[in-house]
């Protein structure tokens, strides 16, 4: 399977799951999420991709998202 067939069918697959997916690069950027996470923050993806919590959400929802981040990553989860 090719890259980018891959990359359809998995986004092809996690937009058809209820639960908010979400997945950010190693300097906690979004780098992709699927379509009830982008219903239940009420952004387009253009407006997503490529920000951190810090330039999406308030300072004090965007530092509570930051430290499970951490959190999540310190237990190799």
């Amino acid at each position: 399977m090719k890259y980018l067939e891959r990359d359809l069918l998995l986004n092809s697959v996690i937009n058809l799951i209820d639960d908010l997916i979400f997945y950010k690069d190693k300097d906690f950027k979004y780098i992709g999420c699927n379509t009830a996470f982008l219903h239940f923050i009420n952004i387009s993806a253009d407006k997503l991709i490529g920000k951190n919590d810090f330039e999406i959400f308030d300072h004090d929802l965007a530092s509570l998202f930051r430290h499970h981040d951490k959190l999540m990553l310190a237990e190799g989860k």
